[in-house]
């Protein structure tokens, strides 16, 4: 995994967290109090996001696409992820486990790829 150094965000999120000290201290102001809420809480949720990159070792690189609507239009319809075991023949095909659970996308889930 990569750290915050390695994908280049310290110093943003540097930058943030003194943006977001700033806004804390607007907060005892009535007259910037509802501006600097707002303005906390998207900083609050851009060091997460900005965090779970850095945990997943994200750089903004990776190759992203979104699951399309299933050709078959039920409530349970849903994408399966497989391994070929190299081979086209699908009696040998295996679902992909993950944590223990076979992994299953749905519409509008997004996919990542490193390069």
């Amino acid at each position: 995994m990569a750290n915050e150094d390695e994908v280049g965000f310290s110093r943003v999120v540097q930058a943030l967290t003194e943006l977001r000290t700033q806004a804390i201290a607007q907060l005892r102001s009535p007259a910037t109090r509802e501006n600097a809420l707002q303005k906390k809480l998207e900083i609050d949720r851009a060091l997460d996001v900005l965090s779970q990159a850095v945990r997943l070792g994200l750089s903004g690189c990776e190759k992203s696409w979104t699951m399309p609507d299933c050709r078959t239009p039920t409530p349970s319809s849903e994408y399966r992820v497989l391994e070929d075991n190299e081979t086209e023949r699908r009696e040998h095909w295996t679902e992909v486990v993950v944590d223990g659970e076979r992994l299953r996308l749905q519409p509008g889930d997004v996919i990542l790829r490193r390069h």
